[in-house]
């Protein structure tokens, strides 16, 4: 990749770094959320069982930089599950290197749509601002889905866009549910 950026498949052991850069990102409903997710998706991996989700880290000259899932569910939408990138390193590029990493592997899953969630608090500008520059859509909102006041959008791109119409109303109707 890029001046010594690589991505490579996570592994249990990355764990620790992983979760360190949740603790300094996520609020505390996506901390728990995330490490469960996570330690999950290891525990099925042990047992032979797959969850059907895919993590890969970002390591710059052997250094952790971040991280990103993809979740591919049902109908050929792909989801963003998470992504991550320590806070003292944003702006320098890796989000992009790793979102576009993640949009190749679910055009090579077969995926139609790629969706990712995001939020309206000013937490989210930069990532919002970085899914709009990579050609997400954020048209579909909910009003105080995490919290009062803290609206969910998603974010969605087409990346077979002559049949995807009927993939962006199945999310709609089955996917996209408030808890």
């Amino acid at each position: 990749m890029e001046n010594g950026f690589t991505i490579s498949i996570m592994k249990k052991q990355d764990l620790p770094k992983v979760f360190s850069t949740i603790n300094g990102l996520f609020n505390k409903y996506d901390k728990l959320n995330a490490k469960t997710t996570l330690k999950y998706h290891f525990k099925s991996k042990e047992f032979g069982i797959n969850d059907g989700n895919k993590y890969w880290i970002g390591n710059s000259k052997d250094s952790f930089v971040g991280f990103v899932g993809l979740e591919h569910t049902i109908q050929d939408v792909g989801f963003i599950s998470w992504i991550a990138v320590k806070r003292r390193l944003q702006g320098k590029g890796y989000g992009k290197l790793l979102l576009k990493f993640a949009m190749g592997k679910a055009q090579e899953q077969g995926c139609k749509v790629l969706c990712i969630k995001g939020g309206s608090l000013a937490s989210f500008k930069k990532a919002n601002r970085l899914y709009e520059e990579l050609g997400f859509k954020g048209k579909f909102k909910i009003k105080d889905y995490w919290a009062d006041g803290d609206d969910l959008i998603l974010w969605y791109q087409k990346l077979h866009p002559d049949d995807s119409k009927n993939h962006i109303q199945y999310i709609l109707k089955h996917l996209f549910t408030k808890r």
